[in-house]
């Protein structure tokens, strides 16, 4: 061996660095004779135990290898186990970390094809994980995973080796979640032990532990993510592994202890407090418990999970001997941690959560000084990264609530407050677990005014709004990310009404943008241009770019199908949908990683976040008037008005409460079913029904609308004074909360054919979110001047009502449109296919739709428009609308009518249309009558060619909500303005 390469080793390779002091060094002779001595000396410390003895063999090793020409890899395998060996007897570090380098010569020695390359691969990551035991250095644990990977790949895909390869890989992805919180280790952990289990193939001496680990990782995954078909998934796994491990297998404490925790984890998840998950969990822990003898290692942690599940069973049945045996347990287990000074942060919480539980039902203050204090020790030990340090901050923030009422001071009340910010604030952990925090930050503020300020309150609130991307987030599947903004609905109302309440109009403004629209949102996202990032960063704009063509695929999918097996026979059928699942919340993953790269780099650091006022305000030039806002909220309820040349302004509805709101809601809900305007019909009354079409709810109903919301906001704005002559104003509304479902553009006097009504005073628009309103209009800046129409009708669509006014309304619409001499596709009856569409959709920036329309509430992107074969859905138009897409005219049933459950969310056709990259669309909020559609879509398109033609739209819109106006005037002029359910449906939505 030259001196140029033994180097680099000599530190690890002389006998003075590896035979401890006091052992004389052996005099060099040859590679042979210190071979043998070296042996010898093993031999003899192996039948002695006599630590001199291997140092001597170390120190002969080494010799031998200093001897030898060129590298002996046998020579330097034997001394990396000696070294190993010596550190199992010693615990030494430097050993360990001699073997480490040891270890990664002979690695480099080796070529990849030669037999025991693997092997040695998977050596070296075991020597990595023990230091990174020892040191917690992150760099060792991503080494081992190195290592291991590398090993995996080059072992064949055999039933026998490669499983536990994989299964111990995923352990490690596992070990560094918990450490660095970065969920791609635990999607990774999850892959490699279901790839585990599918080459096993039932013939594995590991599969049952395989399978343990993989209930666990699917465990995790849940707590994280909170996706029932995980918890699921792994309690069956759990259940079927108990049932196949006999009681004295050793294993089995460890493996009915992960049941139990599976079992506590989905009850804690429940509402159900009658569930039998937390019987089971006390099972399993005791039985966990009564397996294990004294003395054993993990006996501790087995009596702190029995604690717990105990607690949640005192919790559920309020049995005051859960709770003592809980205590006894946990007791028991820090006496014995703390005798070995391995107390960890979660067995000290968990012990704060008994002693915290304890106080609230003996109201011993003593106790709760107790739980204080172990929380407090608790959060000390806390490692940056660690998931579970939400759940440590927030006991400790609620011991001292709790605290608060035994020593109400503002200290007591500012740790409190900290701990809950801190817990909200943690980026790593579970998201519902962060909004529980922040909503007890907010709590605590409005039980203890004396101690909270205006900003401190507004603070509070604010880390709602941190949390809420991740609440619904893009690697979810869409259901369930509708469900959770099915939830954030009064979270987002009550924030904003408490920014305009302490007039703070700019934070409302920003809480507005960022809490409403949200799924419609991420699919706008996938589209938006990144002209700024190509600028100052081409490799990463690509990146993104490929990442979000992928992610348009899936971003519409619903993954509701959990992972099962039999033991070695995974249903392949499940495994394919889990699969698109994993690839979907992988590029989610990968996504998001390359958006935080972005944010690193000056003048990039907001983008794609929701949008601060500033930023906001600046893009409001292109309105063609004021956008209102519309809040409700307990007993406040405000408008705030946002203006394209002026600082915003609230204006209190004094009046309206949201319970109000919600009686206007039902009265209208119940006029529309009493008028039978469920799908688009030839009629929807009798001719024998009342003539004015208005009954006396529904007039009060409008008047109060009127009275209480729409007046006092056009006063406000100073449009209750017409000028004679003068256009009319347009103004675009954004309600939310139970407004969303009602006619603003309708609301009036009815009870006096003399008005006021609204459409005398405003052209009216609405829109899902500001952002949504600002993207369409700046499209408009590059909007064709000529545009083509894709016309589509079906009056008898198979299956379905005939609507025989369609074809009507298709031949008005290409009489006007040869008259304007605008191009046109035109597919009618069975030539309108979903194929046929597909082909063409492209080529036209407007497209009319007249044909029957259902909306999806469970999967809003699979809301359909009824062609002559199939649907053709919002999922459809994602991928197929024409880059050019302007204006939508969706003459279909109920196109604008969204989910009473997710008002905020502007679940709808209309909402969707606009999110796929249409910049206008004419919609409706309940259906529409068969033969009143072709009236308005003549005047409709006549008015706006005609403000086309004269190069002067609307303020630099589209037009059409000008034309729309018209349109459903020159209806009323014919029906009569009472009869609402026939001329108000047609809305208008965007630019």
């Amino acid at each position: 061996m030259t001196s140029q390469a033994r180097a680099p080793f000599e530190s690890v390779l002389t006998p003075q660095k590896l035979h401890h002091e006091g052992v004389a060094s052996p005099q060099p002779t040859d590679p042979c004779s210190e071979k043998i001595a070296a042996a010898t000396a093993f031999a003899v410390y192996e039948e002695s135990r006599d630590p001199a003895h291997l140092d001597t063999a170390i120190a002969l090793l080494q010799i031998a290898i200093e001897l030898q020409l060129d590298p002996d890899v046998d020579l330097l395998t034997k001394l990396e186990s000696r070294l190993w060996s010596r550190f199992q007897d010693q615990g030494k570090l430097a050993d360990l970390e001699s073997a480490i380098k040891v270890q990664e010569r002979v690695v480099e020695l080796t070529a990849d094809d030669h037999s025991d390359k693997a092997a040695m691969l998977d050596t070296l990551s075991d020597w990595l994980l023990r230091r990174f035991q020892r040191l917690l250095s992150p760099a060792d644990l991503q080494r081992a995973i190195k290592a291991k990977e590398h090993s995996i790949e080059l072992t064949p895909d055999d039933p026998l080796h490669k499983p536990t390869m994989l299964d111990a890989l995923g352990d490690l992805h596992v070990l560094r979640y918990h450490h660095l919180g970065d969920l791609s280790d635990l999607e990774r952990a999850i892959a490699a032990q279901q790839r585990a289990l599918e080459l096993s193939q039932g013939r594995h001496p590991d599969e049952l532990e395989i399978m343990a680990n993989l209930a666990a990782a699917l465990g995790h995954r849940f707590e994280r993510l909170g996706e029932p078909d995980d918890i699921q998934s792994a309690i069956e796994m759990g259940q079927r592994v108990i049932e196949l491990t006999s009681n004295d297998d050793p294993d089995i404490p460890s493996r009915l202890d992960t049941l139990g925790l599976l079992y506590g984890l989905r009850y804690d998840h429940s509402d159900d407090l009658d569930s039998e998950d937390v019987e089971h969990a006390v099972t399993s822990h005791r039985r966990a418990v009564a397996l294990t003898p004294e003395g054993h290692s993990e006996k501790p942690n087995l009596l702190l999970h029995l604690g717990m599940a105990l607690l949640d069973r005192f919790d559920a049945h309020e049995d005051v001997v859960d709770l003592d045996d809980a205590l006894r347990a946990q007791e028991r287990a820090i006496e014995i941690l703390s005798a070995t000074n391995s107390v960890a942060p979660s067995n000290l919480s968990t012990l704060g959560v008994s002693l915290n539980l304890h106080y609230d039902y003996s109201g011993d203050v003593h106790v709760l000084d107790l739980a204080i204090t172990a929380h407090r020790r608790a959060t000390r030990l806390m490692r940056d990264g660690d998931p579970s340090n939400v759940t440590y901050l927030y006991n400790l923030g609620c011991c001292l609530a709790s605290q608060l009422h035994v020593d109400p001071s503002e200290g007591v009340f500012n740790e409190a407050i900290s701990c809950f910010t801190a817990a909200a604030s943690q980026r790593f952990g579970n998201s519902t677990e962060r909004i529980r925090a922040s909503r007890r930050a907010v709590l605590l503020h409005h039980d203890h005014p004396e101690y909270s300020t205006p900003e401190t309150k507004l603070l509070a609130f604010s880390l709602h709004f941190d949390i809420i991307p991740e609440l619904v987030w893009l690697g979810h599947g869409v259901k369930r990310r509708f469900e959770e903004s099915e939830n954030l609905g009064e979270l987002v109302n009550q924030s904003v009404g408490e920014a305009i309440r302490t007039g703070n109009l700019p934070r409302a403004i920003e809480w507005l943008e960022a809490g409403r629209y949200l799924v419609w949102s991420q699919v706008l996202s996938l589209r938006s241009p990144l002209d700024e990032v190509e600028r100052l960063r081409p490799d990463l704009s690509h990146t993104l770019r490929d990442i979000q063509a992928q992610l348009q695929q899936s971003v519409q999918m619903s993954f509701s199908r959990k992972l099962s097996f039999s033991l070695g026979k995974p249903d392949p059928a499940v495994l394919d949908h889990n699969k698109a699942a994993d690839v979907h919340r992988n590029l989610a993953i990968e996504y998001d990683h390359v958006l935080a790269e972005i944010r690193r780099q000056p003048g990039l650091e907001d983008f794609m976040r929701p949008k601060r006022f500033s930023a906001i305000s600046s893009s409001l030039t292109l309105l063609s008037g004021p956008v209102v806002f519309i809040n409700a909220y307990g007993k406040r309820c405000d408008a705030v008005v946002m203006f394209p040349n002026r600082s915003p302004i609230s204006v209190a509805l004094s009046e309206l409460t949201l319970v109000e709101a919600e009686k206007l809601r039902s009265v209208w809900s119940a006029y529309l079913r009493q008028r039978n305007v469920r799908e688009r019909a030839t009629s929807f009354v009798s001719d024998d029904d009342d003539v004015d079409g208005l009954d006396g709810p529904v007039v009060r109903m409008l008047e109060y609308t009127w009275t209480w919301v729409v007046s006092p906001i056009l006063g406000s704005l100073g449009f209750l004074h017409r000028i004679e002559g003068a256009r009319l104003p347009q103004i675009t509304w954004c309600p939310m909360g139970p407004l969303t479902q009602i006619p603003l553009h309708a609301a009036g006097i009815y009870s006096n054919k003399a008005g006021p009504r609204a459409y005398d005073y405003v052209i009216s628009s609405y829109t899902p979110s500001l952002s949504a309103l600002m993207r369409s209009l700046e499209a408009t800046l590059t909007q064709v001047s000529t545009p083509s129409v894709l016309v589509i009708t079906q009056p008898n669509t198979p299956g379905l009502r005939p609507l025989p006014g369609t074809k009507l309304e298709g031949a008005r619409l290409q009489a006007i449109l040869s008259d304007y001499e605008i191009a046109s596709s035109v597919l009618e009856g069975r030539h309108a296919t979903h194929d046929a569409v597909r082909a063409v959709i492209k080529k036209h920036p407007w497209i009319h739709l007249a044909c029957h329309g259902f909306q999806n509430r469970s999967n809003p992107t699979q809301s359909a428009f009824a062609l002559h074969d199939r649907f053709l859905s919002l999922e459809d138009l994602m991928v197929t609308a024409s880059d050019n897409a302007e204006l939508a005219f969706l003459s279909a049933c109920q196109t604008a009518a969204g989910d009473e459950t997710i008002s905020e969310e502007s679940m709808h056709l209309a909402a969707g249309t606009l999110a796929v990259g249409f910049k206008g669309v004419i919609a409706t909020m309940w259906s529409i009558r068969d033969n009143d559609a072709p009236l308005v879509v003549e005047s409709y398109y006549r008015t706006l060619l005609e403000l086309r033609k004269s190069g002067n739209p609307s303020g630099g819109g589209t037009g059409a909500a000008y034309a729309l106006h018209e349109a459903a005037k020159h209806l009323r002029e014919k029906v009569g303005a009472n009869e609402l359910a026939r001329w108000a449906p047609f809305v208008h939505f965007g630019a």
